[in-house]
């Protein structure tokens, strides 16, 4: 730069310069999104920052438990990843940041993902009504009530937890209890008397019933896990063994069924017996309930997808049925029947998911794609 004087003969001045460094482009991403989302895995997508960055080369992904920064980074070479291994009901940051070659961006893009209650755990209600009847009389000082569940709403297996949704702000402490669980061939209760007998209960719990936080899940561990037959259908008893109550405020949700599935008494001066119940009321609704299930030994795995399909090659990915590293896998052109396939040793092993099948496949050919996991026992 220098100055010139306009008009005048030689009147300009010297140049004066300095030297600059335009900074280096960063590469970024938009659109992170996280899908199909499991118990113990998720999918995720995210696009390239075209119109600014047109020469990312790669991705780098990380994803910890929320809150916590990333200590070590995964290098992807497109813009998706499928996450597996994951912890039930827990909350996870995502990061996605941009590479261009030797340089990755110095700020990242992320999503939150809550994973799903796991597949062992049945949440049986969703209704929003409020009431302190069931399961424990909360407005009285005795009470007992047996709610029935249907075996067509249920899993055989062994049951391990017991979870009631409460219904208000304030912690109820006051109440302890006796949870009782049993086989019935009943499918509702027909008078008020009609209780499923003290003989055909198992107790599964005894301890304090404490619940807390407005529309939780408040679980309680069995201390004897109830090995439920997944025929017939389930009563679950609860009888209130502590002389009190908390107040017609501490209520549960509660769910309307079809007949009357739910038995229960509530009385300030009489108790009702578990061996010699007195008579009752009969109600439509059940408490909204979870049961939680001792894990299979080895499930099945779920969201089996074959993708990027060209005349030569296929892709498929799965969600683990549990904890398993290793599954076996079979690419059959013809279809197999269940008995077949158990027999089967015509199968890989792999422990990449994804899985690509490269080359070898013939265009223009239905292929069939099964695979399960290997849980230690083959």
């Amino acid at each position: 730069v220098k100055n010139v004087c306009t008009g005048e003969v030689n009147c300009s001045s010297p140049w004066d310069s300095c030297q600059f460094t335009m900074p280096v482009a960063m590469p970024a991403v938009i659109n992170l999104q996280a899908y199909d989302i499991a118990s113990n895995a998720f999918s995720a997508v995210w696009e390239s920052d075209l119109a600014n960055f047109a020469d990312e080369t790669a991705w780098e992904v990380a994803c910890v438990p929320a809150g916590e920064t990333p200590a070590s980074w995964t290098e992807v070479s497109a813009p998706e990843r499928f996450v597996i291994g994951l912890t039930p009901s827990t909350t996870y940051d995502f990061y996605v940041r941009a590479k261009d070659g030797a340089n990755h961006s110095d700020s990242a893009m992320t999503t939150v993902v809550t994973t799903a209650v796991p597949a062992d755990c049945k949440t049986i209600g969703d209704g929003t009504d409020l009431q302190y009847n069931i399961p424990c009389a909360n407005y009285h000082n005795y009470g007992y009530s047996q709610q029935i569940f249907d075996a067509s709403e249920l899993q055989a297996g062994q049951i391990t937890d017991i979870a009631f949704q409460y219904g208000y702000n304030y912690a109820m402490t006051n109440t302890n209890v006796k949870i009782y669980l049993g086989h019935t061939t009943k499918s509702e209760f027909t008078l008020g008397t009609d209780w499923v007998a003290a003989a055909d209960l198992t107790e599964v719990y005894s301890g304090p019933f404490h619940c807390s936080g407005n529309g939780v899940f408040n679980t309680f561990t069995l201390t004897t896990p109830f090995n439920y037959n997944g025929t017939d259908n389930l009563v679950v008893a609860v009888h209130k063994e502590n002389v009190d109550y908390e107040g017609s405020s501490y209520t549960f949700t509660y769910t309307y069924c079809s007949g009357y599935k739910t038995l229960y008494y509530q009385n300030d001066y009489t108790d009702c017996p578990v061996a010699s119940p007195v008579s009752g009321t009969t109600a439509i609704f059940r408490n909204n309930i979870e049961f939680c299930f001792a894990p299979q030994a080895c499930r099945s795995v779920t969201n089996l997808v074959v993708d990027n399909i060209t005349t030569n090659r296929a892709r498929a990915h799965w969600y683990p049925g549990a904890e398993e590293t290793e599954w076996q896998v079979i690419n059959s052109t013809e279809q197999m029947t269940e008995d077949e396939l158990a027999a089967s040793t015509n199968y890989t092993t792999v422990t990449d998911n994804p899985f690509n099948m490269y080359f070898g496949l013939t265009k223009d050919m239905d292929y069939y794609f099964y695979v399960r996991g290997n849980c230690g026992e083959g």
